[in-house]
């Protein structure tokens, strides 16, 4: 455990190291568009395999890579159908990229979650490190040798650092991967298996819009130069999360699912990684709060004050996303996939709600708090709800 966290929290040094020097040589509007194409990308990831992949915890040794394997045949399909459908109204070279991005994306988190339940922990902290080490490389060496490419490095350095990262996984591991002979019977075992995990799918896919809705309202109601301001806040702000908070996450569903197998219930796990977050959480984010205004013209430099206000508006958001992400695992540890899907509608509906106030709400940073402190309220209820299901206390959500 202590490995995995120390190596995770090496991975996230990497960028964050590199986060001063790219801020000043990319303008603040570059940022602006990068961070609305990652949100694009990150949604429609999850639709890309319809998460069959948390199946895998579920399954034995035997049956996990033939579960992989079906996970590659439906993330082919939807990348053929995807690119048909985008071809017929937008360029083909703009496709090829936004496509491109989406299934090197996906595919790398398919491995992470295989590779989890595999106990494979090393070999994920491995691909983070390289992972983010490749982006950074060619981001910087794009703009120090100032290639033509109008601004488009920073997206163009992460595109080739996931596909690099891609390729070694395919020859890692090349021996659990199997070409399929597609057929009625194989088909109607995809399709099964994809029904009893759409949900989740669904699930997932509304979770990442309501991270990423920020980056479509601001850019439409506010531009590309606040939503740049918005996306060094974020980054900055989310320091702990990245370090910490994904780490603990990944463990606690590892946790909490042997324990469920072996006792029906896992509260004593959901107790331990509540407190261990909450403590976590409610320091590092002081820590932020406090030096705000000192981290961001130290990390970022002063032509990104602009990001201060950003800040202190997520913090709300931020304080109580910490503990309760990390934990909403339960709903995949207990199988509670059409629970998960309801409070994500909860998120949704609460995002949507907060995206119709833009329309009265002249000043971006006031709108970025009014949505942080409805997400900070849903996720306190997000927290009673999981704890609910570490106790096996379903039947209140029958």
């Amino acid at each position: 455990m202590k490995k995995f966290l120390t190596g995770n929290v090496f991975a996230q040094i990497i960028p964050l190291l590199m986060m001063p020097v790219l801020a000043r040589l990319y303008s603040v509007e570059v940022f602006g568009e990068f961070a609305l194409n990652l949100a694009v990308i990150s949604i429609a990831s999850m639709f890309s395999t319809y998460r069959l992949e948390y199946s895998f915890f579920s399954e034995n040794e035997k049956s996990v890579d033939r579960v992989i394997n079906y996970c590659l045949l439906i993330l082919q399909f939807n990348t053929v159908m995807l690119f048909v459908v985008l071809s017929l109204f937008f360029e083909l070279i703009d496709v090829f990229f936004l496509v491109s991005s989406i299934v090197v994306f996906s595919f790398n988190n398919l491995m992470c979650v295989y590779l989890n339940r595999k106990d494979c922990l090393d070999e994920i902290v491995k691909i983070r490190i390289a992972t983010v080490s490749i982006v950074s490389i060619i981001q910087l060496s794009l703009s120090i040798f100032q290639i033509n490419i109008s601004g488009a490095g920073i997206f163009i350095g992460w595109l080739l650092g996931y596909l690099l990262s891609s390729l070694y996984l395919l020859g890692k591991f090349r021996k659990s991967f199997c070409v399929i002979r597609v057929n009625k019977r194989v088909l109607t075992i995809v399709i099964a298996r994809a029904k009893k995990t759409l949900a989740l799918s669904f699930s997932h896919g509304m979770n990442s819009f309501v991270i990423q809705i920020p980056s479509f309202v601001i850019s439409h109601f506010y531009g590309n130069e606040a939503l740049g301001f918005y996306s060094m806040a974020y980054k900055l702000i989310r320091v702990p999360t990245i370090f910490v908070g994904n780490s603990f996450g990944e463990l606690f569903r590892s946790e909490a699912s042997k324990e469920f197998l072996e006792h029906k219930n896992f509260e004593r796990t959901y107790k331990k990684y509540l407190k261990i977050l909450s403590v976590l959480s409610v320091s590092g984010f002081s820590f932020i709060y406090l030096l705000h205004e000192h981290l961001v013209i130290l990390v970022l430099g002063k032509e990104w004050f602009g990001s201060v206000v950003y800040v202190l508006s997520l913090y709300p958001l931020f304080i109580i996303s910490f503990v309760s992400s990390p934990l909403s695992s339960s709903y995949i540890v207990v199988k509670k996939y059409s629970l998960d899907l309801k409070v994500q509608c909860v998120f949704f509906a609460g995002s949507l709600l907060s995206a119709s106030l833009a329309f009265t709400i002249e000043v971006a940073s006031q709108w970025v708090l009014i949505y942080s402190i409805v997400m900070a309220c849903i996720y306190l209820g997000n927290v009673w709800c999981t704890y609910s299901l570490s106790r096996n206390n379903d039947e209140k959500f029958a």
